[in-house]
């Protein structure tokens, strides 16, 4: 039995790091897009992965795995902005029903002279409809 040993890979240069990043950001934007993520969402978290990735570099084990390990950083990045914006969403819920709105008057047609036409139609015709909603139930 023969034991070979390996040259120990050369690091990631700087240089090398930003050819892979603009090989790779466009297909880590598809990739987490192909989550569901909206694209703007997507663009922002692949940035932050390479951003992330530069950081940690040093922790990269295997420089072919880069753009793989790139995107577990990114959807790891994207369960977290997921999981806060459902925390947020809850907490403001949950304030909501805890600590109701107060009831004070209400001029509405102070805040309706602002409106134009069209934003006038589409609240009455909201009106409509969330009224209809709650008669039925």
């Amino acid at each position: 039995m023969t034991i070979t040993i390996l040259p120990e890979a050369r690091p990631l240069t700087r240089d090398d790091y930003a050819r892979a990043y603009q090989d790779g950001y466009n297909k880590t934007v598809r990739f987490l897009a192909s989550t569901g993520a909206p694209l703007d969402l997507a663009e922002e978290v692949a940035q932050a992965a390479w951003v992330r990735g530069w950081e940690r570099l040093s922790q990269l084990r295997h420089v072919q795995a880069l753009t793989f390990w790139i995107n577990s950083i990114a959807k790891n990045l994207l369960r977290s902005s997921f999981r806060k914006q459902q925390l947020s969403t809850e907490l403001l819920e949950t304030t909501l029903i805890t600590n109701p709105l107060e009831s004070e008057p209400i001029d509405a047609h102070r805040m309706f002279d602002g409106c134009s036409d069209n934003e006038k139609e589409l609240l009455h015709l909201y009106y409509r409809i969330t009224a209809a909603v709650h008669r039925a139930v």
